[in-house]
């Protein structure tokens, strides 16, 4: 037998033992198959923060809020206090000065009971100056006579260089009750103080000052009302007639 047909009949022996095994002779045989693989598990979402709550505000109230127990000490630049010839703890000086009607009124005989208020002001030029004026006045007449009432604490407001009829249709604007007293040659504002204008100033029930700002602002405001709850209490009323 020649060694063409021995090759022939291995390949023919070879590729029967392939078919038993049911592989083919072109091909590579394939890698068993492993275990399968586990299921995926399902994807998880992070887990979203809530937004934090904000609080809600609380209202105190009235009577349970911090009051005041002590008149708060007063604090003026150095110019300021160059301008004050008196200060706390002085008496206001006593003066009979006349109305805008021309009748003579003492300063004694509109004091309250508990405290005064005394405003040194000016109209000023322009309409601005008005309406800043009348503002501070009706502050006053809301603040101090309304809220406690003309016996227990009075105001009074003395006008520096305005001629009667103006000071009076400021005080018109306003819509005030207290006394409205002229002094327009400047002689009582002198000896209470050099110059600057507004001035307000708070009395004790012996006249002697308590309190007293130069200038007037919201802050000057606050601190009014807080005076006044030290010496006379907490207001009975914010709404009474004017004058009572």
């Amino acid at each position: 037998m020649s060694k063409r047909t021995t090759a022939w009949g291995a390949w023919v022996v070879l590729a029967g033992v392939l078919a038993v095994l049911g592989c083919s002779p072109d091909r590579p045989p394939q890698p068993a198959a492993g275990p399968p693989a586990p299921p995926l598990e399902p994807a998880v979402e992070p887990a979203v923060e809530p937004e934090p709550k904000q609080p809600i505000p609380i209202e105190v109230p009235k009577e349970l809020a911090p009051q005041p127990t002590a008149i708060p000490e007063v604090k003026l630049s150095e110019a300021l206090s160059a301008t004050c010839k008196i200060g706390v703890g002085d008496p206001l000086p006593e003066a009979t000065l006349p109305a805008a009607d021309g009748k003579n009124v003492s300063l004694r005989n509109v004091r309250g009971e508990a405290a005064t208020v005394v405003l040194f002001w000016t109209a000023g030029e322009t309409d601005t100056s008005k309406k800043i004026a009348a503002s501070i006045l009706a502050d006053i007449q809301a603040d101090a006579v309304s809220a406690y009432g003309a016996r227990k604490v009075n105001a009074v407001a003395i006008n520096q260089r305005d001629s009667a009829e103006t000071a009076a249709e400021i005080f018109a604007q306003a819509k005030v009750g207290f006394p409205m007293l002229m002094d327009p040659g400047g002689n009582y504002f002198a000896q209470v103080a050099t110059e600057r204008l507004p001035r307000i100033y708070v009395l004790d029930h012996d006249g002697k000052i308590a309190w007293f700002d130069v200038d007037y602002s919201e802050t000057t405001r606050r601190i009014l009302k807080d005076v006044l709850r030290v010496i006379a209490g907490e207001p009975q009323s914010a709404a009474q007639p004017r004058g009572q």
